[in-house]
């Protein structure tokens, strides 16, 4: 039977076996063992990166800091989230299947947990003009990120913009989507 741990004793630079745990550590709620797991991952992902150029992992990069961004947010560590978000959104650009729109609005999010209600908003709208040129599916969370949109203009005193994105939001199935 398969154990990372046992892996990682083998092979102790192998990004996979840090990744397989991490998420084994994740799915049970240890977000600080996850954490140090894909922070152990993006540390090997990253000297390989220098020894063999940007073909090995740099797309396996950008899902492990988004990864960890969410987990430092489900942990309250907005600040460090960001910094994460960020390294995602610079990585991404060369990752094909990257969704930069999700990213955004993760990032947005977390400058809303820190009052930064203005970087959020921008966040969102980037997250909003990503998903205009998709296909329908995105429709629903392009309504997900007017609605976070909107909860920030709100936040800011801006009643008739969090108003219209609200609206907007719910024309786009929000409303549904918040009923599951």
């Amino acid at each position: 039977m398969y154990s990372p741990d046992i892996a990682i004793m083998v092979c102790p630079e192998y990004v996979h076996y840090y990744v397989d745990r991490g998420y084994n550590y994740q799915c049970s709620g240890h977000c600080k063992e996850a954490i140090d797991d894909y922070t152990k991952a993006i540390e090997i992902s990253n000297r390989q990166l220098k020894i063999y150029g940007p073909s090995v992992d740099t797309d396996y990069s950008t899902e492990l800091y988004n990864t960890r961004g969410q987990l430092y947010a489900k942990l309250g560590k907005y600040q460090m989230a960001i910094d994460d978000y960020n390294q995602a959104l610079a990585l991404g650009h060369n990752n094909p299947g990257f969704i930069e729109h999700y990213v955004l609005d993760l990032r947005g999010f977390a400058y809303s947990q820190l009052s930064q209600y203005q970087r959020a908003i921008e966040d969102f709208t980037a997250a909003i003009s990503d998903t205009a040129h998709q296909a329908e599916t995105d429709k629903k969370g392009a309504a997900l990120y007017y609605y976070h949109r909107g909860e920030a203009y709100e936040k800011l005193g801006n009643k008739n913009m969090a108003a219209r994105d609200k609206e907007k939001a719910e024309k786009l199935g929000y409303r549904q989507l918040s009923n599951r």
